[in-house]
């Protein structure tokens, strides 16, 4: 069953747009929240604040910004509130800016690049095999301890920038070229995702309804909005005193354990996550529905594999892991196909801008966008191949972050998925496809390096470029102003974030911080890539075969799905069902289906939109809650925190 919700219609207005306040604010959020991720799971060892491809580390600052600053602002006078659109603009501002520390693109791609020097030992051969083939420029060297001081820290903490500097430069260089190119793809398919297909965007759907009434603050008087929002921050409210005594009911929402109803079958996840619910109740029933379906379908799958002893070899990922990126190749290539219309009206306007078609409301002109993502790309690949990378390869890993970074922008818009990631890297795609006894020591190396850009496997910035291009729409203004406010965002925060990262790594020691992006796997990547180069193999067939399963699977089902009228399964499900994120996130949506099936069947669209708020309030009380959490931590428990959110 399918029920297409979309985000209220563009807000139509005559107010202030993208103005130089509501930047100054946006740059303001994206200072603080950089700064609070930053610190709060390497440091303070609170929770992982983005993880998500919604961070709930911008969402609380956010929610604070709607519901104390711009009534507060109104109050001094009227004059002073913030407009509509000037909201949208902090809100495109905060969301990637909340992408840049921690679990976003610096935590992991500080520790991997201060990793190859530091961790080198007789035993592990890093300095025989790797250093050789790493270029001067490429990473800091651990010179007078420059490394060992990140790690360990040091008695003044200073920061030794002569050993950082040139590194950062190249790597910002990329990255900064990677991330236009992926703005240029975004706004080349805005149009074809928001006015052709009507994408959803589930995960603007709460923004839009905190800002709808902003004249008149009518969800604020909302009762069911403030019932969720109660509920949301008095669950993790209630835990609180727990952190003060041990004797006091916790509430346990995590679940107990992971469960085993069958031997040699995977575990079953029971946490459930009020983040999860509170957005999937914004997403199609349909969609909802296959994301659990198909969790089944692979976990059956799994289990007789396991059962079997069918084993892929170690490091490679799971077959199911195989299927879903084979399943999100499918989609892309389905995606630019439906767009072939689109996107050829963009080449002959990028080629004629005296064309008929209409760019002037896209972050850039399509001549821009076409051309960006030619140059840019040429940039990346001569970039890789002076970094040690062989071209054809630097050609294939290219196409491969591409397609992964579209593909999952692609299913966050229309499913609202938060947490989920890629289960095989494109470093590892290109390296089965290949085989590893054709590469060099350079491309081997290289590819470990850019596993650096990981991410956390969320497809660098593009779902926040895809969501934040979404928001400009509903603003129906500025589009222009507000990519070049996203832009500032990154220009602002990405420095700040690697200057307390590096500040609290030399005071504190980067190998004390807590949670994944710095303790963990930040050498596992070289360890893989010796691996790699001592034993090299051929291209892997087994896996490939199990990708190609994949494709034809996601083909059938994007067939039957627009052949079919009463077609009950989406395709995005088979995509992404066997990924092991969205696998932990399966009760959570079960539950967002099961609550939203029955308000439907029960009062249809209409019962649907008013239980909206409830849902509203609820992911705002829980991220607050969040962040007041993160606050005790910091007061009353520095060092030895609450890990309070979880998948």
């Amino acid at each position: 069953m399918s029920l297409a919700v979309e985000t209220p219609a563009a807000i139509s207005f005559a107010e202030r747009g993208v103005t130089a306040r509501a930047v100054l604010l946006g740059l303001v959020l994206v200072c603080v929240e950089v700064a609070v991720i930053a610190f709060s799971e390497p440091v303070a060892r609170s929770s992982s604040m983005n993880v998500s491809h919604f961070p709930v580390g911008f969402f609380m600052w956010f929610v604070a910004v709607v519901l104390c600053l711009n009534p507060l602002l109104t109050w001094i006078y009227p004059g002073y509130r913030l407009s509509r659109a000037e909201l949208l603009t902090v809100a495109a501002m905060g969301l990637i800016g909340a992408h840049i520390p921690g679990s976003g693109l610096l935590g992991f791609f500080l520790g991997v690049l201060a990793a190859p020097y530091y961790f080198a030992s007789p035993e592990n051969q890093w300095e025989a095999l790797l250093h050789p083939t790493i270029p001067s420029w490429l990473a800091p060297l651990n010179a007078r301890g420059a490394m060992q001081g990140f790690f360990e820290g040091t008695a003044s903490g200073a920061i030794p920038w002569s050993a950082w500097i040139a590194p950062l430069f190249w790597w910002m260089c990329l990255i900064g070229t990677l991330t236009f190119v992926l703005l240029c793809i975004a706004v080349m398919l805005r149009k074809q995702w928001v006015e052709n297909e009507r994408l959803i965007y589930p995960l603007i759907s709460p923004v839009s309804d905190l800002i709808a009434d902003a004249d008149g603050g009518g969800l604020r008087r909302n009762k069911l909005f403030w019932v969720g929002f109660i509920f949301g921050f008095g669950l993790l409210a209630w835990n609180f005193v727990w952190y003060f005594w041990d004797a006091w009911p916790r509430i346990n929402y995590f679940g107990r354990k992971d469960l085993v109803f069958i031997d040699g079958f995977p575990a079953m996840t029971n946490r459930i996550n009020l983040y999860i619910i509170g957005f999937g109740y914004f997403a199609n029933l349909d969609v909802l529905f296959s994301l659990w379906f198909f969790y089944l379908v692979y976990w059956t799958q799994n289990g007789v594999f396991n059962r079997i002893g069918l084993d892929l070899g170690p490091g490679t990922g799971a077959a199911s892991a195989w299927e879903n990126l084979g399943a999100l190749f499918a989609l892309v290539w389905w995606a630019l196909w439906t767009a072939r219309q689109h996107l050829r009206d963009v080449v002959r306007k990028a080629i004629n801008p005296k064309y008929e078609v209409d760019d002037a409301g896209e972050m850039v002109s399509y001549r821009t966008a076409v051309f960006g993502v030619i140059l840019g790309s040429g940039f990346c690949l001569l970039w890789l191949c002076l970094a040690g990378m062989a071209w054809y390869i630097g050609v294939l890993f290219l196409l491969a972050l591409y397609g992964v970074c579209l593909g999952l922008a692609k299913v966050v818009c229309e499913s609202g998925l938060l947490y989920l990631a890629w289960g095989v890297s494109p470093q590892v795609l290109a390296t089965n496809l290949l085989g590893s006894a054709s590469m060099s020591g350079g491309t081997v190396t290289t590819l470990a390096f850019t596993e650096g850009l990981f991410f956390h496997g969320k497809g660098l910035f593009m779902s926040s470029l895809a969501n934040g291009a979404k928001m400009g729409d509903l603003a129906s203004t500025g589009q222009r102003r507000l990519g070049k406010s996203m832009g500032l965002a990154l220009l602002v925060g990405i420095p700040l974030c690697v200057y307390l990262s590096l500040g609290w790594g030399y005071e504190q020691g980067a190998y004390n911080f807590g949670g994944f992006p710095f303790r963990y796997g930040r050498d596992s990547v070289f360890a893989r890539a010796v691996n790699t180069l001592q034993s090299p193999r051929d291209p892997a067939s087994s896996r490939l075969i199990f990708f190609l399963i994949g494709m034809v699977g996601m083909t059938l089902l994007t067939v039957s799905r627009y052949r079919l009228p009463r077609w009950p399964l989406h395709p995005i499900g088979f995509a992404v069902g066997g990924s092991g994120r969205a696998a932990k996130s399966t009760w959570s949506i079960f539950i967002a289906w099961a609550c939203k099936f029955l308000i439907v069947k029960t009062g249809g669209v209409t019962l649907y939109r008013q239980y909206r708020p409830l849902f509203t309030g609820l992911l705002a009380g829980y991220s607050l809650g969040v962040g007041a959490s993160f606050a005790v931590d910091v007061v009353w428990f520095m060092g030895r925190g609450h890990w309070i959110h979880l998948y």
